[in-house]
């Protein structure tokens, strides 16, 4: 829900109102937006180009998002003063420590919004990911799941998105950006919010409930072999 989005984002520091406006209108995965620098930013251009480095990209696999106007203002203290060399938003290079302590963060967040809830714990299992699940399905329902999907990162999708030019892909988000505002009523968040419950929409829910479930495991599959990885290279070292 929009105002659940809202209501836990009036509760961040400005740092992580950054962080979390640039998952919400990217796309991109928390640990992908830690690890971002001000090389990564097109500023030049518009809509603000981001590039996703193949080596901070959970698939290792380079993309490129945009940034909304709206969260160009949260994110451009951190742009003009990155925080280090490692990253805009960490001091020291990313961990997976890194990772957890935004975790521990937000849940802290929540636990504060939930207490200042008159109506009761509404956010009690909110997580992180539910910033970029709500981006995936107002993307979803401007364009269609795959664009979602490649805007995403999800390897299948990207082959046929990169066939369009730049100057298209730039005009595609163009059209999502206005539904990527978190203050700003849109055609499509108000759809998202007053869906109504036919046998069709049911039917879309349950596919986009699937596809989301296809991506977990997609993810899950690729952290499990990188960890493999990681293993195999410390007992190599060893």
């Amino acid at each position: 829900k929009k105002f659940q989005v809202v209501e836990l984002f009036h509760k961040m520091n400005p740092k992580y109102k950054a962080i979390f406006s640039l998952s919400f209108c990217t796309l991109m995965r928390i640990g992908e937006v830690l690890q971002l620098k001000p090389t990564d930013f097109m500023i030049e251009e518009d809509p603000i180009r981001i590039n996703v480095r193949a080596e901070t990209a959970k698939t290792r696999t380079s993309r490129e998002t945009y940034c909304s106007r709206e969260a160009w203002k949260f994110v451009k203290p951190y742009f003009e003063n990155p925080l280090s060399e490692h990253g805009m938003f960490i001091k020291k290079p990313y961990t997976i420590k890194t990772y957890s302590t935004v975790e521990a963060r937000f849940a802290d967040m929540r636990i504060k919004c939930d207490k200042d809830n008159s109506k009761g714990h509404f956010l009690d299992r909110y997580t992180h990911y539910h910033y970029r699940s709500y981006g995936h399905t107002v993307a979803s329902l401007v364009h269609d799941e795959q664009y979602a999907n490649a805007l995403d990162g999800h390897g299948s999708y990207l082959e046929q998105y990169y066939r369009l030019t730049q100057e298209e892909r730039a005009e595609m988000y163009h059209k999502i950006e206005p539904e990527l505002s978190m203050f700003e009523d849109s055609k499509a968040k108000r759809k998202l919010n007053t869906m109504s419950t036919t046998q069709d929409e049911k039917n879309s829910i349950l596919q986009a409930q699937i596809s989301r479930l296809q991506r977990m495991v997609e993810d899950l599959t690729q952290s499990k072999q990188q960890d493999n990885e990681r293993n195999e290279h410390a007992k190599t070292i060893q």
